[in-house]
């Protein structure tokens, strides 16, 4: 959790972004609670040092991932990660570096050096206990977030210069009713900054892997960080200068310019597509003034309408696209897809309907057509009235389940659903009358589709016009002066 592109890198104890609960002193590790100090230059490690990294617990799969994202740091800083299974796999003759657990309390680390202290003691230095269970390119960000602090960085948003105030008493019971943080914990991880002649930092980057994405709530002007979930430039940059030797800054621009080109040229991957949209947030200009501006979000989905649609929007398409390459529909293979595809049908069917409300589908599980839009097809509808429950539409059947298992009137009970459609009736019977005008429903002169009309006193029809459903009737109805 400590975080910042400080490299000469501070941190308060050995532990940063979180404390181990139950460790001391004596057993080599520090409380952050109870203690902080400055970390100097004697915190990184020596260039091109190889460290030793290896696991107390976890799953051979979690830790090949833990592997693959951490070395990211690696193509710019000049420093080699060897990783081991186990404690027992590591040779006779290498002294362990990093510890990591993934039982241990929150997702924290020893700041660089500090982490030796641990593994004399044969305790972790590194706790990934948190890692998120769903989404890779969030496991990803903690990762490279964890290991920054283990080459000896701290926590951006803590920099000097940072260009936004926080409201403290605000940010205090944040952690606490969030983080879990008690107040020495939150002052040491997010409210105080860093500074010191012994202390070097970069540039403020806000879009460091090293900057908490801090809530709105506790920043004045309620202004919204971006959510970082990979290395920045400036990271890549730093990085190679505290540990020199692997890449110049030119190639780190050249190659990270590159890179995003490719990332933004990317529309479709496989059986899955991109999409963008923009969402109005509020953000600090360059004179750190807070201004409304329009932040451009991804998601993804299928191909083929209504198959697959991310739940989430991501500022970072980056980040974004490590979980869309690891999704399993877009990588399914023909024979796959076409066995999904079946089973999907199936699956509709069968969970189409939910309490007072169905999702009107064809024999075969398919949306029903002529109901919404080919990329947003599917709809909730009541059962006994056949009309929508929220006039929305979705771009899948589980988004379209999971909504309507949260739909109040899917879940009335039989008592509840006749009083509400009862005072549907009354509001109906109120609504329908307006002047000397009134909308009803005509057996002869409409079709059964088109069924109401708005008539006069008397009895004859205001517009000749029939409607599918009195909504709009009455809306025209209220709208013509002949009727006031």
């Amino acid at each position: 959790m400590k975080n910042s592109l400080f490299y000469l890198v501070i941190l308060v104890n050995l532990f940063s972004c979180g404390n181990p609960k139950g460790q001391n002193a004596s057993n080599g590790a520090v409380k952050i609670t109870e203690t902080s100090l400055i970390v100097r230059t004697s915190k990184t490690w020596e260039e091109n040092r190889t460290l030793i990294i290896t696991f107390i617990d976890g799953e051979p799969e979690t830790k090949m991932e833990v592997e693959r994202f951490s070395n990211e740091w690696t193509k710019y800083a000049n420093i080699n990660f060897a990783f081991y299974p186990t404690p027992n796999d590591v040779p006779k003759n290498k002294t362990i570096d990093i510890l990591i657990s993934f039982k241990k309390t929150g997702n924290n680390s020893s700041v660089g050096r500090d982490s030796l202290a641990s593994s004399k003691n044969n305790t972790y230095s590194m706790s990934l206990s948190e890692l998120d269970k769903k989404f890779i390119h969030l496991r990803r960000s903690t990762i490279l977030h964890e290991f920054g602090h283990a080459l000896g960085l701290e926590h951006e948003h803590q920099h000097i210069n940072r260009n936004f105030k926080l409201n403290e008493e605000k940010a205090l019971e944040y952690c606490r009713t969030v983080y879990g943080f008690d107040e020495s914990t939150c002052r040491l991880n997010i409210i105080q900054t860093i500074s010191g002649n012994d202390v070097y930092m970069s540039k403020y980057d806000p879009l460091s892997i090293m900057h908490y994405s801090l809530h709105p709530s506790f920043l004045q002007n309620q202004i919204n960080l971006s959510n970082n979930i990979s290395l920045s430039l400036l990271d890549k940059i730093e990085i190679a200068k505290v540990y020199p030797g692997r890449m110049s800054e030119e190639e780190i621009i050249a190659g990270h310019n590159l890179m995003m080109k490719v990332v933004q040229d990317t529309k479709t991957y496989k059986n899955c597509k991109i999409e963008e949209s923009f969402l109005e947030k509020i953000r600090l200009n360059e004179k750190a003034e807070a201004v409304l501006v329009k932040v451009k979000q991804y998601s993804f989905s299928s191909i083929r309408s209504g198959e697959l649609s991310a739940a989430n929007l991501w500022e970072d398409k980056e980040g974004m696209l490590v979980l869309l390459k690891s999704d399993d529909y877009c990588n399914y293979d023909t024979n796959s897809l076409e066995a999904f595809r079946a089973n999907l049908l199936n699956e509709n069917l069968k969970n189409q309907s939910f309490g007072n409300c169905i999702i009107p589908l064809n024999e075969n599980g398919s949306p029903k057509d002529g109901l919404c839009s080919s990329e947003y097809p599917f709809q909730i509808f009541e059962q006994k009235s056949q009309k929508s429950t929220d006039n929305s539409c979705y771009g899948s059947f589980k988004q379209a389940l999971a909504s309507m298992k949260n739909n109040k009137y899917c879940i009335l009970s039989p008592q509840d659903l006749l009083e509400e459609e009862n005072k549907r009736i009354a509001e109906f019977e109120v609504s329908r009358k307006f002047g000397s005008c009134v909308v009803e429903k005509r057996i002869n002169g409409c079709s059964p589709a088109t069924p109401w009309y708005i008539t006069k006193e008397d009895k004859k029809s205001l517009n000749s016009f029939c409607y599918s459903e009195p909504t709009s009737a009455i809306k025209d109805m209220r709208k013509d002066i002949r009727c006031q």
